[in-house]
């Protein structure tokens, strides 16, 4: 399990305030950088999607961890997601969004969906990337690196295998 990021406040409890301020910018800049090169490898790839978990009304009140614990089943045939809890801006509604890479075409069919077979919480909507051009890596990237950090946001949730992915993406 990943160690959670210290506060601000927490760094300025333990280092005077330039350091404090330098280890915070360090860390955000390194966290951005990452989700950023993960989004990129996954993006580049071909059967790369983008799906949103939505939450029906009678299931909405469960603990996150369960909604977390489902979407990370879910896409446990993939080989790559990245995940966001987010909350919208509108109604402020939970729901979890993933940018994920499958190893073979995923069919989404209703009849054939493994996902929604998992995710039985609400709605499971899916966006194929089908053109990993740079200009649509450039707005992919743009489009989750938005839903990541911004206030609403809640946590992100990462696939195990990056390393393995990034030596194999670096190396061809």
């Amino acid at each position: 399990m990943s160690k959670r990021k210290k506060t601000l406040l927490e760094r300025l409890e333990k280092y005077n305030t330039r350091k404090a301020l330098d280890t915070w910018n360090n860390s955000n800049y390194r966290s951005k950088k990452l989700l950023h090169d993960r989004v990129k490898i996954i993006v580049n790839q071909s059967n790369a999607y983008f799906i949103t978990f939505t939450i029906a009304d009678k299931y909405y009140g469960f603990n996150r961890l369960t909604y977390q614990r489902k979407v990370k089943e879910a896409l446990q045939q993939t080989s790559l997601y990245i995940a966001n809890e987010d909350y919208g801006e509108d109604n402020g509604r939970y729901h979890i969004h993933a940018l994920v890479l499958f190893p073979f075409h995923y069919d989404y069919t209703p009849k054939k969906h493994y996902v929604q077979d998992v995710w039985k919480y609400g709605a499971v909507r899916f966006e194929p990337i089908h053109t990993p051009n740079e200009e649509a890596i450039t707005n992919y990237i743009n489009k989750f690196a938005s839903h990541a950090i911004k206030k609403t946001t809640a946590r992100l949730i990462y696939s195990r295998g990056y390393a393995t992915w990034s030596n194999h993406i670096l190396m061809s």
